[in-house]
C-alpha cells in the first residue's frame, strides 16, 4: 500500500499548494464550465475505494479465521478466548471504518455538487444597438457580448479549490490509515497467534472436532 501512494497522489506540497494548483486548473471558471469533475480527486478516490475493498475482504477473512477457532464455552482457562475476542472486536471496528469511508465518497460528490449549484455559472447576452447615418441612409448594427452573471465567482472558486484539496488530503490520510491498520493486525497476530489459533492450548486445540 505504501508503494502505491506516490503513484496515486502525484501532486506534491501541502494543502495550500494543492489548493492553488486546483484553483488554477480544475477549479477555475473555465474548468468548471467544462462540466468535468476534478479528475485528480476522482481518480484518487477510485484507487482508495479499490484498496478499501481489498481491506474489507482481508478483514472478513481474518474474522472467519478467528470464528473457526473459537472453543466451546466452559469455565477456566479463558485467557486465550479473551485475546480472541479482543482481536475480533478490533477487526469489527476496522470493518466499520472501511464501510464509513466508502460512504464518504458519496458525500464528497454531493457537497461538491451543492457548491457548484450555488455558483450558478449562468451566462447572459448583452445586446448593444448602434445607428449610423450615411448618405441620407440609416443603417443599424448589433453587437453582443457574453457576461458571466456571477459577481462572487472568485470567492466560490477558492472555496471549491479548498474543498477539493481537503478531499485530496483526506484520501491520502486514508491510505496512511490503511497502512497503520495492516501493521497493527500483523503485529497482533504475530504476537498472539498461539492464543488466537489455540485459545486453550495446543493439546485441547488438536482435540477440537467442530471444524
Amino acid at each position: 500500500v505504501e508503494k502505491k501512494i506516490p503513484t496515486i497522489f502525484t501532486l506534491t506540497g501541502d494543502v495550500i499548494q494543492v489548493e492553488e494548483s486546483f484553483a488554477a486548473e480544475e477549479c477555475s471558471a473555465s474548468g468548471i464550465r467544462s462540466g468535468k469533475p476534478n479528475l485528480r480527486v476522482v481518480e484518487a478516490g477510485k484507487a482508495v475505494a479499490r484498496e478499501i475493498d481489498i481491506a474489507i475482504d482481508r478483514l472478513s477473512r481474518l474474522q472467519r479465521f478467528v470464528l473457526m477457532h473459537v472453543p466451546k464455552e466452559e469455565d477456566g482457562n479463558n485467557f486465550g478466548v479473551a485475546v480472541q475476542g479482543q482481536f475480533y472486536s478490533k477487526l469489527s471496528k476496522y470493518l466499520k471504518w472501511c464501510d464509513a469511508i466508502q460512504d464518504e465518497g458519496k458525500s464528497y460528490h454531493h457537497s461538491r455538487a451543492d457548491i457548484l449549484r450555488r455558483m450558478e455559472l449562468d451566462e447572459k447576452l448583452e445586446y448593444r444597438e448602434t445607428v449610423c447615418e450615411k448618405e441620407d441612409k440609416l443603417t443599424k448594427s448589433k453587437a453582443t457580448k457574453t457576461v458571466a452573471n456571477v459577481p462572487h465567482i472568485g470567492d466560490l472558486t477558492c472555496y471549491l479549490a479548498r474543498h477539493d484539496a481537503l478531499q485530496y488530503f483526506t484520501l491520502k490520510n486514508i491510505m496512511q490509515g490503511l497502512i497503520s491498520m495492516y501493521v497493527h493486525c500483523y503485529v497482533y497476530v504475530k504476537n498472539n497467534y498461539e492464543k488466537i489459533r489455540w485459545p486453550r492450548g495446543r493439546s485441547e486445540g488438536l482435540n477440537m472436532h467442530m471444524y
